[in-house]
């Protein structure tokens, strides 16, 4: 009968027959059993392998991560990656056998990537895991876990190593060269020249100045000039010659030249007309004529302070103030070395409501504007904890600087602060320059950004990465939030110093660049040198034009100056009128010079659609003069509001400084003059600021150190050094 033989793990039949037993004699019985052969010879496999079957035919699968010992699937052994080296474990990575697999980990210090497939090593320095003093250390990351801490240039090891100390280069050695002298700075040195010698280079200085007070020998009224290798003394304008070297002041009042009421005040090298009580000096500069204040007052105060007229009549004051201040007839003191201060008066001008803001660090009010709601914006810095109409701020321990909008009653709708994103930073990452509110109630600002800032509110945070450029942030009305921005990226600092929206909402910007400037992709080039630049962008941010200031615009370093700026308005025609300082050349329409390269004022109107110059007008003598508040009437005219030394002429009488003194000139959309008015005493009166009402009424701000009158009164005296005056002009 036939055998079976078993082959593999599959059944051949062979059949043997009797010799002469013919094949049709026999029948073949197959198997009755029709099922599927795992089913019927599965046990055959390892317990873990998979049994794979066509129907009569089977075979056995040993699983990934093991070896088929005898290659038929009997007998499944566990593969050691680790031990065989065929591990996917990085090379710092421990590797650890499991059942089928194995396991990667990766050692302290790394961060473990892909299952352990990758091992990347955590930077302390970069992550912030670290507590390396800002200021005079450097973090170094290590291999592996840790980090190091190591002194910057400039520093050493302290005592305990913990901290590092200020190296006095001007002991341990230096390179500065005689007469050059040594000054120790944190983190370094300079050497400083005496006075009347010029700095040739970072170490040593020029040769003498042959006007030097050391070299010259020239008297009182006169003015040193070099001629050659020597100098010659020549007499200033108002002086006659005495001698040589010296010229002696001319008295003019001798030939009474002052008219009417006016008396005559020589000084030296010329002379001034006094007008009594409320009158003051007429337009041709030696009579009198009643130019009356509404009223005035004067309260103590610290440099910076701002004035500002809603649409009803209402007046806002706004600066800071170091000690004490008296508002409203009461007396306020400061939390700490500098707070802010805000007082709100009524048409009639009795005090609405006032307030201050502070701890116990240094807070300075920047700037303000209004919304057509009557909601007040204002800019400060702050370092600490303060609250501001309700709303309480913590700047974490660095100086930051925010943007507040309260309603009309003082309370806070919103406060939007600018924080650091980098830790070490010390908090100077963002300068704000000029505020503006769209009709909507949505704030503009310009300034300036130095490195990475987170932008927000508590309710709403945005994250902006920025570098050192120029900056230009909307705001949204009803929560501060970040609608967007636009970077004035150039080689050197850029920044935007103003920002102005016209009647359909499009912003204006004014600002200065030093050789080139980029905007949404439009680049400006220019000298090397600081130029002015304006800027029309549509209400969603996108650039409309872009136009160069051609000329030695002037620009502090540092950051925003509030004294030193481009200033831009729109005008009712809906083109622009800009203002901003010069020295030496200016090519906007037609070459100007300032006088005897000092430093003089332009007001020029620029065309609404294109941004070209249609009209430059130029002022100042023979001081540093400059603008400082640029603001429209509603009415097509405008005011400009800066501050002179010696004599100024807008083209209505010579204005004659007796310090450093201010100013106030008002002209129509055309450029005419339609008047101008000195403010000041023996002192120097700084940072004026400007409002015009509705109905024409001007209101001037500004610090002044005491004594000073107004229209021959006498301002109260503030109680300190200095103080800030508040000053309402009739139209």
């Amino acid at each position: 009968m036939p055998r079976a033989v078993h082959k593999g793990s599959r059944f051949q039949w062979r059949a043997w027959w009797p010799a002469g037993l013919l094949l049709g004699a026999c029948t073949l019985i197959n198997d009755p059993d029709e099922r599927d052969a795992c089913e019927r010879f599965g046990d055959s496999c390892d317990p873990i392998a998979a049994c794979v079957s066509d129907g009569a035919d089977f075979s056995c699968e040993c699983p990934e991560g093991y070896r088929d010992v005898h290659g038929n699937g009997t007998e499944c052994e566990d593969i050691d990656e680790c031990e065989e080296g065929s591990d996917r474990c990085h090379a710092l990575a421990e590797c650890a056998n499991t059942e089928g697999d194995h396991i990667c980990a990766c050692p302290d210090g790394y961060l473990e990537l892909r299952d352990g497939a990758e091992c990347e090593e955590i930077n302390e320095c970069r992550t912030g895991q670290h507590d390396c003093d800002a200021a005079s250390q450097d973090c170094r990351n290590l291999e592996g876990p840790g980090f190091e801490c190591v002194c910057k240039p400039g520093f050493e090891p302290g005592e305990d190593d913990a901290r590092c100390v200020d190296v006095d280069e001007c002991v341990a050695g230096h390179d500065c060269v005689a007469p050059a002298a040594c000054e120790n700075r944190l983190g370094g040195y300079m050497c400083r020249c005496p006075p009347g010698i010029a700095q040739e280079d970072l170490s040593s200085c020029m040769e003498v100045d042959p006007c030097s007070p050391e070299e010259s020998d020239c008297g009182d009224g006169t003015r040193c000039v070099v001629d050659g290798l020597s100098y010659r003394c020549d007499c200033l304008e108002g002086y006659d010659r005495v001698d040589g070297s010296r010229c002696g002041d001319v008295d003019e009042c001798l030939d009474d030249p002052c008219q009417d009421l006016a008396t005559c005040d020589n000084h030296p090298g010329g002379f001034t007309c006094q007008c009594p009580g409320y009158y003051s000096v007429a337009d041709d500069g030696v009579s009198c004529e009643d130019r009356r204040a509404g009223w005035s007052t004067a309260v103590g105060g610290w440099e910076h302070a701002q004035v500002l007229v809603d649409g009803d009549d209402n007046v806002y004051h706004l600066g800071s103030f170091v000690g004490g201040i008296r508002l409203c007839d009461a007396s306020h003191a400061a939390a700490g070395t500098r707070d802010v201060f805000i007082v709100k008066y009524a048409p009639d001008r009795s005090c609405d409501w006032v307030a201050t803001y502070g701890d116990s660090s240094v807070d300075q009010f920047i700037d303000a504007a209004l919304d057509r709601e009557g909601n007040l914006i204002f800019t400060f810095a702050y370092y600490g904890s303060m609250d501001v109409g309700g709303r309480a701020l913590d700047s974490g321990g660095y100086r930051a600087r925010a943007v507040a909008k309260l309603a009309p009653d003082g309370r806070a709708r919103w406060v939007s602060s600018f924080f650091n994103v980098d830790p070490e930073d010390l908090g100077y990452s963002v300068e704000l320059g000029g505020l503006a509110a769209d009709s909507e109630g949505h704030v503009l600002w310009a300034g300036r950004k130095a490195s990475a800032v987170a932008l927000g509110t508590a309710e709403h945070v945005d994250l902006e990465v920025f570098e050192d450029d120029g900056l230009l942030v909307k705001l949204d009305a009803d929560d501060g939030h970040v609608l967007w921005s636009q970077d004035f990226t150039g080689i050197n600092r850029s920044v935007a110093t103003s920002v102005a929206v016209d009647a359909s909402d499009n912003v204006l910007v004014g600002g200065t660049f030093h050789r080139t400037v980029t905007v949404a992709g439009q680049q400006l080039l220019g000298p090397t040198r600081s130029e002015g630049l304006v800027a029309k962008f549509d209400p969603a941010g996108e650039l409309q034009w872009i136009h160069r200031l051609k000329g030695d615009i002037r620009n502090a370093a540092g950051g925003v100056d509030l004294t030193t700026t481009i200033e831009v308005i729109s005008v009712a025609d809906g083109d622009l009128i800009v203002s901003g300082p010069f020295r030496g050349e200016l090519d906007l329409l037609d070459p100007h010079e300032s006088v005897d390269g000092a430093q003089d004022i332009f007001i020029a109107r620029l065309d609404g659609s294109t941004g070209e110059p249609i009209r430059v007008s130029t002022f100042g003598g023979r001081g540093d003069d400059r603008p400082v508040a640029l603001v429209p009437d509603g009415a097509g005219r405008f005011l400009v509001a800066g501050r002179f030394l010696e004599a100024i002429d807008f083209g209505d009488g010579l204005l004659l400084s007796a310090g450093t003194d201010l100013f106030a000139a008002s002209f129509t959309i055309e450029g005419e003059l339609r008047w101008s008015q000195r403010f000041g005493g023996v002192g120097r009166e700084r940072f004026p600021s400007a409002a015009v009402a509705a109905g024409g009424d001007v209101y001037i701000s500004g610090a002044f150190v005491p004594p000073m009158s107004i229209n021959g009164e006498e301002l109260p005296d503030p109680g300190g050094d200095h103080g800030l005056f508040l000053l309402h002009l009739r139209p």
